[in-house]
């Protein structure tokens, strides 16, 4: 929710993109049970996926528009400074996106489909995979 306060306070200069995460399959992931050095984390201290926690503490319907605005969001942007122009794009979405041609492929505000190859959740993060081979 920060980010998209900063996005409404700097409509200009703040560009949202979405990633792998902003998916439904993604935001229903429990949270991990162990920290990034592999030690466990307590129970108390682990939390609820980001789904729960949203209904939980602002309902249903914010959960929706939560999953909408994720819709919405380019998958793509380029930064331009005084040296160069960069593609900002973000990692998780797939290996096989190699060029522009590739995300305008993509269909856009919708749920990406999730039955591709690969590990639980790897949907997500190969979000251009299917799309773009229709």
């Amino acid at each position: 929710m920060y980010l998209f306060a900063l996005k409404l306070a700097y409509p200009n200069q703040v560009t949202l993109l979405r990633g792998n995460h902003e998916t439904r399959g993604q935001t229903m992931r429990p949270m991990p049970s162990r920290d990034d050095d592999g030690l466990p984390i307590p129970e108390e201290e682990m939390g609820i996926h980001f789904k729960g926690e949203a209904e939980l503490k602002y309902g249903t319907a914010f959960y929706r528009a939560c999953m909408s605005a994720f819709d919405a969001l380019p998958l793509a942007a380029t930064v331009r400074t005084t040296e160069a122009t960069f593609l900002c794009i973000h990692g998780g979405l797939s290996p096989d996106v190699k060029t522009i041609a590739d995300l305008q492929a993509v269909q856009r505000n919708k749920e990406p489909d999730l039955k591709v190859r690969g590990r639980p959740g790897d949907g997500a993060r190969r979000l251009a995979v299917s799309q773009t081979r229709r």
